[in-house]
């Protein structure tokens, strides 16, 4: 009987650990960073160009990696990261889209890329503030 309890609760342990293991070990903002990240993230909304919208999303998930003490490239961050994220593919993939605006002149978007862009970076962003 002892044997078998201790099973279930190690059982029930693992369980647990994959449901919910990403979000006990995921490191947060403190509550000043996070507030300012929050700011900068209304003053990208704010922006009217799209371009620069994507371009300013990109920094500000660039920014939070970077008070959460993560170093290197965006790219090198979201490799190391991107397990806390509900979303990691949509972030790739809008991170692959600042980098068309960026290195890619003349680039067109649609505004369904900009929206899905945006939203894959709030998303992101939003899993470390507090």
């Amino acid at each position: 009987p002892v044997i078998i309890s201790i099973g279930v609760v190690l059982a029930l342990a693992v369980v647990l650990l994959v449901m919910f293991g990403r979000n006990l070990f995921k490191p947060k903002l403190s509550p000043s960073a996070s507030m300012n990240i929050q700011k900068k993230w209304k003053n990208v909304m704010a922006l009217t160009d799209t371009h620069r919208q994507v371009m300013e999303a990109d920094a500000v998930l660039d920014m939070t990696f970077k008070e959460l003490g993560i170093q290197g490239s965006l790219g090198d961050k979201l490799k190391k990261m991107g397990k806390f994220l509900p979303n990691e593919n949509d972030v790739w993939r809008a991170h692959k889209l600042r980098n068309r605006i960026a290195h890619e002149p003349g680039t067109q978007l649609s505004l369904k890329e900009v929206a899905d862009a945006l939203s894959a970076f709030k998303k992101a962003i939003d899993v470390f503030c507090r």
